[in-house]
């Protein structure tokens, strides 16, 4: 059924031409056109005569009367700011009849990813995530842990505690390709995704499933940049909901089914690389077990005593036949180095031929 942007709704906008509608009232939409979708009389006083526009570049929220149509209606424009650096990244904007209450503002949480680079592009394994207020409700995490976080996570926390298990690899190949836009020169891309989260994180009592969409974009930089910056918004969404890239990626969405599957059986910490940073995208239950769970990037766990494990993980990966296998030094958490078999070989995920399996024989 089509959503029709009304008199009387709440509409999210983003985009750097600020003309990305991507949800009205509480249900998700696109991200498309907003002027498709849109009754005359919010098109003409939100978009023709500049409204969202006048927000987007003074970061200034409008509440003003207006003429259209022979009418006068009461015009709401609020921004919404990135947690961290105060990037406004979205705005809320609603047209309503002089008489009419102003609904309830549908929960969207805001979250900032910012990421330490070692210069031209290159991302590293130190990554914290800050989350507003609203994003901390939607995840039901006690006040306790929002006190002791102070607002922000580790990222690797942040995936391993909270999101879903089967949805992990999924949305550490989001982040993947949103940095990727951004080495790319396409900082003007939102990238949306849907995924599950457990939530109730530190709370007493089950903990849930939540079923959540994300829309993203990394901030424009220069390659010799000492952060990378990734802004977004998530909010509720219902399970029969999914992001069409997704719906139509079904070979991909089969191998990573497969790849969870795997990781749940595998006796041995087994876990999925990205070959070029050598993040842990996904890693098995076993991996928990020996303490390597906050541990994101692989070459700070792992070492080759007679090669260099980077080009070990390179040839692997190009081999989606035969595994490799080589000795290793597994560098715990704890401070304790421990001799390894380490094993290796490429697959094709979400990602053509950039990620490779490796399993620890300890």
């Amino acid at each position: 059924m089509t959503i029709e942007y009304a008199v009387g709704s709440w509409g999210l906008f983003c985009g750097d031409e600020r003309r990305q509608l991507v949800m009205i009232d509480d249900a998700p939409y696109g991200p498309s056109s907003a002027r498709k979708s849109m009754q005359a009389t919010p098109r003409r006083l939100l978009l023709d005569d500049g409204r969202i526009d006048q927000v987007y570049s003074t970061g200034v929220p409008l509440d003003e009367v207006a003429a259209q149509g022979g009418s006068s209606w009461r015009v709401l424009v609020r921004p919404v700011h990135s947690p961290r650096s105060s990037t406004l990244i979205a705005v809320f904007a609603i047209v309503l009849p002089l008489d009419a209450p102003v609904p309830e503002q549908p929960l969207v949480g805001c979250w900032e990813w910012e990421i330490a680079s070692r210069g031209y592009s290159w991302p590293t394994s130190h990554r914290r995530t800050y989350w507003d207020e609203n994003l901390f409700k939607i995840y039901g995490i006690s006040t306790d842990v929002i006190a002791k976080h102070g607002g922000s996570w580790e990222a690797e926390e942040w995936t391993s505690n909270l999101i879903a298990r089967s949805d992990q690899m999924r949305i550490n190949s989001a982040f993947r390709n949103i940095i990727q836009d951004g080495i790319n020169g396409d900082a003007n891309v939102f990238r949306c995704l849907t995924y599950h989260i457990v939530a109730g994180y530190g709370a007493d009592g089950e903990r849930e499933t939540r079923h959540l969409r994300l829309v993203g974009k990394v901030a424009p930089y220069q390659p010799t940049d000492e952060t990378i910056l990734i802004h977004g918004f998530s909010y509720p969404v219902s399970e029969e909901f999914h992001d069409a890239v997704f719906g139509q990626d079904i070979s991909s969405s089969r191998v990573d089914e497969v790849l969870r599957g795997v990781m749940g059986l595998a006796p041995q910490p087994t876990a999925v690389l990205d070959v070029a940073t050598l993040d842990t995208l996904m890693t098995s239950a076993s991996w928990k077990t020996e303490h390597f769970g906050n541990i994101r990037a692989f070459g700070e766990l792992v070492t080759l005593p007679h090669e260099d494990l980077r080009s070990f993980i390179a040839r692997a990966a190009a081999d989606h036949a035969n595994p490799h296998s080589t000795d290793a030094l597994v560098h715990r958490p704890d401070g304790v180095v421990t001799p390894a078999r380490l094993t290796a070989i490429g697959v094709s995920s979400s990602i053509q031929g950039q990620d490779v399996v490796v399993r620890l024989d300890l």
